[in-house]
């Protein structure tokens, strides 16, 4: 473990529940650097990426024990509705297929992602989807609006199921725009 100051902070790239995430350089290359909010742990997303080992999950590269930040690498680009606007329903398919196979992977690591949403989804230039925030809070009502599962909204807790209903809900999203 290397510790936040270890990276060079660029620019923040977005604020949500959890926190905060900044583009930092490391000695190694480009990384994103997220910080738990007053309150918050990235255990739980620390704990979920060291089990998933896939291409299109970002790796963690280091993170605090007591889940203060974690550093994983870094994935640009596009966020999966806005980079799916104008595209052929062939692209779409190939993109969601890649998806599919990410999840997948992330559920073979005994990971539910309870999480998928347009904004945990980047698509690079090329339509190569990469899946981030994995390991969100399964308990109760957590994740997006819309993209939530029923039983989400409920209060139950998320399962491989909720994870099947949000890429559905992504799927049509990315095909139909809305």
């Amino acid at each position: 473990m290397t510790g936040p100051s270890a990276f060079t902070m660029l620019r923040r790239l977005g604020t949500g529940a959890a926190g905060e995430v900044w583009l930092a350089e490391s000695a190694d290359g480009l990384v994103a650097l997220k910080i738990a909010g007053p309150g918050r742990t990235l255990r739980a997303e620390m704990a979920a990426l060291a089990q998933v080992n896939h291409p299109l999950v970002p790796r963690l590269v280091d993170a605090d024990p007591d889940g203060a930040w974690l550093v994983r690498a870094y994935a640009d680009g596009q966020r999966l509705t806005s980079w799916s606007h104008e595209r052929t329903l062939n692209e779409v398919v190939f993109t969601f297929r890649l998806l599919c196979e990410a999840v997948h992977a992330i559920h073979e690591a005994g990971v539910v992602h309870g999480d998928l949403s347009p904004a945990n989804v980047l698509v690079d230039p090329e339509g190569t989807p990469y899946v981030l925030d994995v390991g969100a809070d399964l308990r109760g009502p957590a994740g997006a609006l819309g993209w939530m599962a029923p039983e989400r909204l409920r209060g139950e807790n998320g399962t491989i199921a909720s994870d099947v209903y949000s890429l559905g809900a992504l799927l049509y999203a990315m095909a139909t725009g809305r």
